[in-house]
């Protein structure tokens, strides 16, 4: 009797499963038998959606991560964020009326930037797996039909197979309105401008990306919401004034830097909404943003520690932000109609190197549950 194969455990089994390409057939309804509905099945639709929010972490946009290390070392996010693919894609393939339910959810967001975990080579694991669903999706246009969101690490792996069908694949998604590269190696600006060659995406609304991911950005025509998440954003907001006429908002571009700032008014004029990090930002920069005529909401993102945040610190202005906050306040104050002024507060801590495994884990674990807030600020 041949010896039985261990069982996959914990994050690398949710891992294994989100990697796999499952295209659910289409079946005529009026071919299938009619099917009771007890149980689960009996539940409002409602509840149904509302037990979707108890199977895994979903991906936020813009991510925390985006960016950045995770704990395993790789610019890819933590295994967790696996398991709600893999459990949705479960109740999806368990009856038709659960099908309907909870097929629509696993496909709203496509997601193809989890640790594929037990050290195997993610940028291989993920390539691949890129290359094979964009080919797989392509011949699926219900499918292709229910994608919303996009989360994925583009890296040199074999770009010249993996780019060009992904990018075909998101010009056939009629629904697609946000893209969000969680990664970009630093040094494929070449390979992202081939495999992104007469791509154009005009029903995306939102792009998070790199700042030398700008090719990806031009073939956004119809873009609103621009996040930077490396570098100061110079080579983005040169297309922005090229390709992308209509933006309104742009997050997490260092503004500190008098050059960039009145590239930023030549290229996005109608700006309506400035999100920026407190160490990009001082007075004098906030008082240089008056060009911005039709600017209504200022936002300023502060990282604090999980002690800071038991601490209280969330719940007043953080010292950095006293002066740039009244200079924002007094801008904002000289523009017509409402206006809006925040403080966003995120974790800031290390989950990688020096810490010890089990250490990255339990502030990882530990992060999860936390609330950062919001601070509204009268104007």
């Amino acid at each position: 009797m041949p010896p039985r194969k261990k069982q996959k455990k914990g994050a690398a089994a949710a891992n294994e499963h989100s990697n796999e390409i499952v295209i659910v057939p289409t079946v005529d309804p009026a071919s299938r038998p009619p099917q009771p509905k007890n149980g689960i099945c009996s539940l409002p639709l409602e509840l149904l959606w509302h037990i979707s929010t108890y199977l895994g972490l979903s991906i936020q946009v813009p991510h925390e991560y985006a960016g950045r290390w995770s704990s395993s070392g790789n610019p890819v996010l933590p295994g967790d964020y696996g398991w709600r693919t893999a459990n949705l894609r479960a109740l999806a393939g368990t009856c038709a009326p659960l099908r309907n339910v909870y097929l629509p959810l696993l496909w709203e967001s496509w997601n193809v930037c989890v640790d594929p975990g037990n050290g195997r080579a993610f940028y291989k694991i993920l390539g691949d797996h890129l290359r094979d669903a964009s080919i797989a999706l392509a011949r699926q246009p219900e499918t292709l039909e229910l994608i919303r969101t996009i989360n994925v690490v583009l890296t040199r792996y074999s770009s010249n197979e993996v780019l060009p069908p992904f990018a075909q694949a998101m010009t056939k998604m009629p629904n697609l309105h946000t893209l969000q590269v969680i990664h970009a190696h630093s040094q494929m600006t070449t390979h992202l401008k081939k495999g992104f060659e007469n791509i154009s995406l005009p029903t995306i609304q939102c792009v998070v990306v790199p700042d030398h991911g700008h090719e990806i950005l031009r073939c956004c025509p119809e873009v609103k919401h621009v996040i930077c998440t490396s570098a100061d954003g110079s080579k983005l907001v040169s297309a922005i004034g090229k390709c992308c006429p209509k933006v309104e908002i742009i997050q997490d571009f260092d503004i500190s830097g008098d050059n960039l700032r009145k590239r930023l008014l030549k290229a996005a004029p109608n700006l309506l909404e400035l999100k920026m990090h407190s160490h990009h930002v001082n007075a004098e920069h906030i008082k240089a943003l008056s060009g911005f005529k039709k600017l209504k909401a200022i936002q300023f993102i502060h990282h604090i520690s999980l002690d800071e945040l038991e601490s209280g610190a969330a719940t007043r202005i953080p010292e950095v932000l006293v002066k740039p906050v009244q200079a924002a306040k007094a801008l904002l104050q000289a523009q017509s109609g409402p206006t809006r002024l925040s403080v966003k507060f995120t974790f800031e801590g290390r989950l990688g190197w020096p810490l010890s495994f089990s250490d990255r884990e339990k502030l990882y674990q530990k992060m999860l549950k936390a609330d950062f807030p919001t601070l509204e600020i009268p104007v």
